[in-house]
């Protein structure tokens, strides 16, 4: 990718003197000076055109702190599109716990993982395309324990001296002044403390960062196992799935009546759990059939939180469709919403700055969508699965409407105020 430059080789023989020398001759040109062959260009266009869908496809927005983004001369720089795809695989390991590791410190990932080397423009997403172009589909990671000492020497081998092998890109954990490691995991760095650290294993003992080549080879025993692996694609595609259906879960509660209402009016004892959950899967359930398909999925992410989809390349709704059926049955059932009210999993729980990464259900506006006021609030919880069609009227396209807070609304307005309403998600669960 960083090929800016060819080697034009001349090998010229006498074909008189067949027992004679070659002469060989060779120069650097730079590729610039050359416009790509015309019939090449049309056939890799048309090649590239297969990624069109997974350009259409948002899986997140970029956090100011990676703009601008860029994944340009990663083999020789920390740059944007490195720091994020560490962070965002140390959030997303930090969130899931599911492989018998102890707290993640660092991400730490060489150059040449990041392959797109691309310019990003300011309005960019991350998208399907964008983690097919930058990170290979068989990359994995495995963790490890090593010393702060050998964690800042092998980061700082690879960011100086000549030639450089390679770079190592790292979390937003991490900082470096004049060269140095100074904090990991946001904190002072302490030399001699064992940290945590998730990288590509090949990496360790390559040779390109020698202080780290050096310390596993002396100690292989703390290399693990290569079963052990994760894959990134895998890894990242469920940070993905997560942070979005934790939206639709938000967005579904402004939709809904107050289940408190509801349960008050109820003939005999409810189940508030089951109430709610019927409630948010029947804003979510377009076709109405009682359970959530990724067609559901695929289409609520385009309505309710407005992201850039396209109808032949389902791949996201997939994933979330998958990361909401907890009970593992195919389905996403009001049984998997339950759940959800009873104990929001850790997986589904974010650091306040990767929920801004993902989009907020869309402002209100939709003069052709019905909201869910005709329904009978005095239905038992046994009559809200027969009385969906009452609870379920899906926004075509568009906005949709949201619930206010309007006691505070009230009171802005009485304290003289000019802002917008507090929007509120109904919900059993902490935040």
């Amino acid at each position: 990718m960083d090929g800016v430059f060819a080697t034009v080789l001349e090998v010229v023989w006498d074909t008189n003197a067949p027992d004679s020398d070659p002469k060989i001759r060779s120069s650097f040109v730079e590729t610039s000076r050359f416009d790509p062959c015309p019939v090449l260009k049309e056939r890799t266009d048309r090649a590239y055109d297969v990624l069109l869908p997974l350009r259409n496809t948002m899986l997140a927005s970029i956090l100011p702190t990676f703009r601008p983004l860029t994944s340009k001369n990663a083999r020789g720089s920390l740059c944007t599109m490195g720091q994020l795809v560490c962070s965002m695989l140390k959030q997303s390991l930090w969130q899931t716990k599911s492989h018998s590791t102890a707290h993640i410190d660092a991400v730490i990932l060489m150059g040449g993982t990041i392959r797109g080397n691309e310019d990003y423009p300011e309005d960019s997403f991350f998208s399907l395309e964008t983690l097919e172009a930058e990170i290979k589909s068989d990359e994995v990671v495995g963790f490890v324990d090593m010393p702060g000492h050998v964690l800042a020497a092998g980061i700082e081998a690879t960011h100086a001296g000549e030639p450089i092998p390679g770079w190592f890109q790292y979390d937003d954990g991490i900082k470096e002044e004049n060269g140095k490691v100074t904090m990991v995991d946001d904190k002072p760095i302490e030399m001699d403390k064992l940290y945590r650290v998730a990288t590509k294993i090949k990496d360790l003992t390559n040779g390109q960062s020698p202080p780290l080549t050096k310390y596993f080879k002396e100690n292989p025993q703390l290399l693990p196992s290569k079963g052990q692996y994760i894959n990134i694609h895998g890894e990242l595609m469920g940070f993905f799935a997560r942070g979005m259906f934790r939206k639709l879960w938000e967005a579904a509660g402004e939709l809904i009546p107050d289940p408190e209402i509801v349960a008050e009016d109820a003939t005999h004892p409810v189940n508030m759990e089951r109430i709610e959950g019927r409630l948010r899967l029947s804003v979510l359930d377009r076709d109405d059939d009682g359970y959530l398909t990724v067609n559901d999925i695929h289409y609520a992410l385009r309505d309710l939180l407005g992201l850039s989809v396209d109808d032949n390349y389902k791949t996201l709704a997939e994933q979330v469709h998958a990361c909401a059926d907890i009970s593992d049955t195919g389905k996403v059932t009001v049984e998997d919403f339950e759940q959800f009210l009873l104990k929001m999993p850790r997986e589904m729980k974010f650091q306040p700055k990767w929920q801004k990464a993902f989009p907020d259900p869309l402002p209100d506006l939709n003069s052709g969508f019905e909201t869910v006021s005709g329904y009978n609030s005095a239905a038992t919880e046994n009559d809200i699965s027969d009385n969906s069609s009452n609870l379920h009227q899906f926004p075509m396209e568009g906005p949709f409407l949201k619930r206010h807070n309007t006691e505070q609304t009230e009171l802005e307005g009485m304290n003289g105020k000019d802002s917008p309403p507090t929007i509120i998600t109904v919900s059993s669960i902490n935040p």
